[in-house]
């Protein structure tokens, strides 16, 4: 006995294994890596409204963060930093990202990324209002937690070869219920700026000298530090013997100009005499002799 199948039923048939099939493929896409331009950077979508998750975006409790590693958040033109995207939430054993960089003043894609983990993180490419981005986002290896509740991605970025402005980091993570389907999912949105290195042609267009002031506090066995920044910077309090050994280094971040006094402990260890404390700021010096009694 033969039997007859109509086109009609083929197709049908034919239906059932191709869908399955075709979700399997999409679920792999999710996870060996974002969907191009889903990093909630201006213009772009993210990964909850590209067709990829459908969870909620910076809802309840998760935490990423970006590590540049210039500690001042700058860039020399030219020069080579690393990136660090950490995520965390509670319970979860598999993450998502994805970055680009874009400059400030056009949001166009800027500087070059550079891998430096192929088994974990990859880059891709959107077109966005006409102009190509590129960014970078896990491959499927990289999607599991390191320890439960958290995971990190690392790689390079080069800075343009010329000073071209604030720069902004967008990133999107994803912490997903890992339930083999869209829904349910935690996106997390982020941004990162890093500002262009100023360098100064002397230490008195950082700080005003004529402000600068020493004094050894016998009470407490310290260091009182006057001092006016012109600019805000990163402060290095530097303290010498007269054999030119440093005894004692001090660090202190101020995030804006103005007047300000600082403490320097001295502990036991400092024995009586005299003294150069110098006072680093934007890779200049400048030095006060001190009697420590």
């Amino acid at each position: 006995m033969k039997f007859k199948i109509s086109k009609q039923k083929f197709i049908i048939v034919g239906t059932v294994f191709i869908l399955p099939a075709l979700m399997s493929m999409m679920l792999f896409k999710k996870s060996a890596g974002a969907h191009p331009g889903s990093t909630g950077a201006p213009g772009e979508l993210t990964c909850a409204k590209s067709g990829c998750h459908a969870g909620t975006t910076n809802s309840g409790v998760g935490t990423n963060t970006l590590t540049f590693s210039a500690a001042d958040s700058t860039y020399i033109p030219g020069q080579t930093y690393t990136i660090s995207v950490v995520v965390q939430k509670t319970s979860i054993d598999r993450f998502g990202f994805e970055l680009t960089a874009l400059k400030d003043s056009n949001n166009r894609g800027i500087g070059t990324f550079v891998i430096t983990d192929a088994v974990r993180t990859q880059t891709i490419s959107a077109t966005i209002n006409t102009k190509a981005r590129t960014s970078v986002t896990h491959k499927t290896a990289g999607t599991p937690s390191i320890t439960t509740g958290n995971t990190n991605w690392s790689f390079n970025w080069t800075a343009p070869p010329t000073n071209v402005g604030n720069i902004t980091f967008y990133y999107a993570t994803n912490c997903t219920n890992n339930n083999n389907a869209s829904t349910g999912d935690a996106i997390y949105l982020s941004s990162f700026q890093i500002k262009p290195k100023t360098f100064f042609a002397s230490i008195d267009d950082v700080i005003d000298q004529k402000e600068f002031f020493v004094m050894h506090n016998r009470s407490d066995n310290s260091i009182d530090v006057n001092y006016s920044l012109k600019v805000p910077a990163r402060i290095l309090f530097h303290l010498f013997d007269m054999q030119g050994r440093e005894v004692v280094l001090k660090e202190n971040n101020r995030n804006s100009a103005g007047n300000y006094q600082d403490k320097i402990e001295l502990g036991n260890n400092i024995s009586a005499g005299i003294y150069n404390l110098s006072l680093e700021v934007e890779n200049k010096i400048v030095s006060k002799k001190i009697v420590i009694q």
